[in-house]
């Protein structure tokens, strides 16, 4: 029992160790005795005429066997392994010149030999039977379990000459095993059929599996000449195990791997049904680079844009690449193609740089050539697949990695004289929905390339697979987040604006503000008949009941554009701002805007159509000295005016009663004087503190922080200060008491002001330094000129700090120092004066004002223990409303300005201040708008014990990331 056990094992081994154990698992088989003459049989021979017992093997079953020819035309050895259920089977075979094997299933049946599948016909045999024997059987056997049925049928319809029983004596495998041998005579040749099987001595390895079980059987043909035996054939078959074969098992078994073509299979067309507006996300892995990258397409079949994010040197089996060749300084690009206008944009992967605007190029992918010659936007499939002229046939239904079906459809493309590519690509089955995807048609899942030589070596994969898919055939395109305005050129006149009549900012959020943007745009472009990729910037505004939208229209680019099919001209901003006043002058314009099951109407109002406000904006105020209550100095004075108050009124009433007591005339005369001046005095005194701020109760509290909770005296103890007297144990009377009328002091008799101090929780400040102090901090090598000096570049000093929770929202440069500071640098600060920004330029150097919203401050200005808490790498918000218009002014060096206002700007600034500007040779470092730390993308972690940022790969982290930039809220 033992050795079966093991030498099924072993057949489940590689190729050379079967082999090798072949001869000592058939150690225990079969010895060839001509049993059937001419010699009498052995003595312990049981009676002639014995019937074969029912040893055929279970309808599904599954059976492991060692097969041994000997014959005068060669000899072989094999492992072979056999499963059947309902008429499907799977036949393997392994000997020392190949592995072979035979899928019969339920459409075809398939051949392959040594990993090369084909359809075929009829399958072939794998063992060679001697003609006697195939003659005798009426079959050419091809399975193991078909010859072991045709030896007990023939049994059983007693159609050998003579059979016997030969009781135990030898030992097969190790197990006492009967004899059962059949004779059958034909001429001078004897076919002997000899099988061994176990009767009820040991049961079976399988529970499923009953005695008595076949050990082995011998289809054997000699002759007998001048009683001299001649061996001419003999196939041995040792059965090693068998079982009750399992459908799942039989079906999982059939299927052809994985990477694998199979030849002469039928043709069929791929299922793939995409809508004519989609974004879909991939993940793209190649095992030759080491690769893994996020790939993001978006298809506009109705405006005839294509847009798609690749890697030009690593993403090489993406259908959108095609053959093209592009510079080779580029890694990483987005690349729009506008077939309407024949354009070709190519940008850096957040779209922040331009890398080239040229015509289409021909060689994507995702061009189609008409028969004219000319250039046109594919079909979806082709944009996705580019293999839809590839012969595919369905290869049946495969299981995913979570367990979900998949439809497998497989081609060959060759891609040179020798190499190959295997294409598999997987749909997702009817009833399984991807994204916002119906239910009811399949998507595309994963495409996979398996590269392969010609000694059918494979030696690269690269997967294409899908992580997220957007229908927009319903919504629209988000052109508002397909921002290529760098690529565009935009002059003063290119900002304008429109009013949707009768909206608010809550009507535009529920349907969302790209959406109404991107709508908007869509409507423009088809009155004005331009591309809607010359709209950018969208900014909304609420006055009074009304909503104005702000945005910008682009130059033409004067670029040659490609020769694409019905391609249009690009018109001038000039006629395009004619025809939007023409059409604007006339109607009012109605636009319905789709957000899932939420619709709204929007109306751009007539005659509501002109250019945005050009000229800087006014410079926002830094924030005022915050009040902290009146000085001693002030208390003072107003106790000074009082006693004088007092003064004069007791010495006027002495002089008048004086004078009255005398009752002189004169007198009264002076009394009249006297009382006018005691009045102004009053007067003056009065005057003053009408002018002081109202104070009551509610406004005597502390400044935020002034204070830390201390220790709470309990009322028997409450004496604070009183030391004796009949309050003893009452509070200390509040700052500036009067002592007189107890319930009613002066400052409870007058209204305070509800709203005193009301903002000092929304206030900012900005601690300033000055360019004499940063002028010492380069001086001191405190500070790196070569890099870019920002808020974590200045706190990491140690002589600059600024925190966040006291309201300091970064520095301010002064201009103390403006005549001496004369060090070249790159400085990112959150406030400046035009002196100090002049002088920074002066010497060659480069200044930007950014905002940085609290969180985004924390992390600035203490990037070690934000680091080490673990926390994400935060994104930097946009300022609140109050501050865009500083920070998109190019006289402050906003970073939310244009780099071309800014260039002008600062040779308006060289020629007011009287000095040259220096030209730049080289590039200085800039941060994108939503990064904190420079070369640092938001998201990421950074272990400072390993040394490495990491970078987020789950798409919904990436999402929220990539996502458009979000104003910071007035706080």
């Amino acid at each position: 029992m033992v050795e079966i056990v093991v030498t099924c094992f072993i057949f489940q081994m590689q190729k050379s160790l079967v082999l090798l154990f072949v001869g000592v698992a058939l150690s225990g088989a079969l010895k060839f005795e001509p049993r059937c003459g001419p010699a009498p049989p052995p003595a312990n021979t049981g009676p002639d005429s014995a019937l074969l017992p029912n040893i055929s093997l279970p309808l599904n079953y599954l059976i492991d066997v060692l097969y041994v020819k000997n014959a005068t035309m060669g000899n072989e050895t094999a492992a072979v392994h056999e499963e059947v259920f309902d008429g499907r089977f799977i036949l393997s075979k392994l000997n020392h010149t190949g592995k072979y094997l035979l899928l019969n299933r339920a459409n075809d049946k398939i051949f392959a030999r040594d990993g090369i599948y084909g359809n075929v016909g009829e399958l072939p045999h794998v063992f060679e039977l001697p003609d006697e024997a195939v003659s005798f059987f009426g079959l050419k056997a091809y399975r193991v379990g078909e010859l072991i049925d045709a030896i007990v049928e023939n049994s059983k319809q007693s159609r050998f000459a003579n059979t016997s029983l030969i009781f135990p004596a030898e030992l097969v495998a190790g197990l006492p095993a009967v004899h059962w041998v059949g004779c059958n005579n034909s001429g001078n040749t004897i076919l002997q059929v000899e099988v061994a099987y176990v009767d009820n001595a040991v049961p079976p390895p399988s529970p499923k599996i009953s005695n008595p079980v076949i050990l082995s059987f011998d289809v054997t043909t000699y002759k007998v000449i001048a009683n001299t035996t001649e061996l001419l054939s003999r196939s041995s078959f040792q059965v090693t195990f068998i079982d009750v074969a399992e459908s799942h098992s039989v079906q999982e078994k059939q299927k052809i791997p994985r990477g694998t073509h199979c030849e002469n299979m039928p043709k069929s067309d791929l299922p793939a049904n995409m809508p004519s507006k989609f974004e879909i996300k991939f993940q793209y892995v190649d095992t030759e680079f080491k690769n893994i990258d996020y790939v993001e397409t978006i298809y506009d079949a109705e405006h005839r844009v294509g847009l798609f994010t690749l890697d030009l040197k690593k993403d090489l089996d993406l259908a959108a690449l095609g053959h093209v060749v592009l510079n080779k300084t580029w890694d990483k690009v987005d690349v729009v193609h506008d077939f309407t206008y024949g354009f070709q944009y190519v940008l850096s992967p957040d779209r922040s740089r331009c890398y080239d605007v040229a015509a289409i190029n021909g060689d994507f992918g995702d061009v189609k050539m008409t028969s004219d010659r000319k250039m046109d936007l594919s079909e979806a499939k082709e944009f996705l697949l580019g293999l839809s002229e590839s012969p595919f046939y369905y290869d049946g239904e495969i299981t995913g990695e979570a367990g979900e079906p998949l439809d497998k459809y497989v081609a060959k493309v060759v891609d040179n004289g020798q190499n190959y590519s295997v294409v598999e690509i997987l749909f997702t089955k009817k009833g399984w929905s991807v994204g916002s995807a119906a239910s009811d048609v399949q998507t595309l899942y994963s495409v996979t390339h398996f590269h392969k030589n010609e000694k059918n070596v494979l030696w690269k994969t690269t997967t294409v697979k899908m992580n997220e898919f957007i229908d927009r055939s319903t919504e629209g395109t988000q052109w508002t987040t397909l921002n290529i305005a760098s690529c565009l050129k935009f002059a003063k006149n290119s900002y304008f604006y429109v009013k949707l009549a009768s909206c608010s900012m809550a009507k535009l959020a529920s349907v969302g503000f790209d959406r109404v943007g991107s709508t908007l745009f869509e409507t423009l472009a088809k009155f004005a008949n331009v591309s809607v990729l010359r709209f950018a910037e969208p900014h909304y505004e609420q006055v009074d009941s009304d909503v104005y939208v702000y945005f910008a229209l682009s130059e033409v680019l004067g670029k040659k554009p490609a020769d694409t099919v019905d391609r249009k001209s690009e018109l001038p901003l000039a006629n395009v701002t004619a025809a939007m006043n023409a059409t604007l002058a006339s109607k009012d314009l109605t636009f319905m805007v789709k957000s899932g099951k939420v619709q709204e109407k929007f109306t751009l109002a007539k005659n509501a159509f002109g250019f945005a406000p050009s000229g800087p904006a006014p410079k926002p105020l830094p924030p005022s000295e915050p009040f902290k209550g009146y000085s001693g100095g002030s208390m003072f004075v107003l106790g000074l005016f009082m006693f004088l108050f007092g003064a004069f009124a007791s010495v006027g009433g002495l002089i008048l009663y004086w004078r009255t007591s005398r009752g002189r005339i004169s007198g009264n005369v002076y009394q009249v004087f006297e009382m006018k001046s005691i009045r102004s005095s009053s007067e003056q005194a009065l005057k003053y503190v009408e002018k002081a701020s109202r104070i009551k109760i509610s406004d005597l509290r502390d400044n935020p922080g002034a204070r830390v909770a201390g220790r709470v005296l309990k009322s028997t103890m409450n004496q604070a200060g009183h030391t004796i007297g009949e309050l003893q144990r009452a509070a200390k009377p509040p700052l500036g008491w009067i002592w007189g009328d107890f319930f009613r002091p002066w400052h409870r008799m007058f209204p305070g002001d509800d709203h005193f101090n009301g903002d000092i929780n929304l206030r900012r400040e900005y601690p300033p330094i000055s360019l004499l102090e940063l002028q010492r901090l380069i001086d001191l090598d405190y500070l790196d000129t070569s890099k870019l000096i920002d808020l974590s570049a200045l706190c990491s000093t140690k002589q600059f700090k600024c925190e966040p929770s006291q309201r300091q929202f970064g520095v301010q440069l002064t201009d103390e120092g403006a005549g001496i500071f004369k060090s070249k640098v790159n400085l990112e600060v959150q406030w400046a004066s035009a002196t100090a920004i002049a002088a920074i330029e002066k010497a060659g150097g480069r200044i930007r004002t950014a905002y940085y919203d609290l969180e985004s401050l924390r992390a600035a200005s203490d990037p070690k223990t934000w680091f080490q808490s673990g926390q994400p790498v935060p994104m930097r918000k946009a300022p609140p409303q109050q501050l865009v218009s500083y920070y998109r002014n190019p006289a402050n060096r906003g970073y939310l300005a244009e780099p071309s206002a800014i260039a002008e700007s600062e040779e308006r600034l060289a020629e007011l201040m009287g000095y040259e500007r220096h030209t730049r040779t080289t590039e200085f470092e800039e941060k994108a708008r939503d990064q904190v730390f420079l070369g640092i993308p938001p998201g990421s972690l950074v272990s400072l014990a390993d040394r490495k940022v990491f970078y987020p790969t789950t798409p919904a982290v990436e999402e929220y990331y990539k996502q458009q930039l979000i104003s910071d809220h007035p706080r």
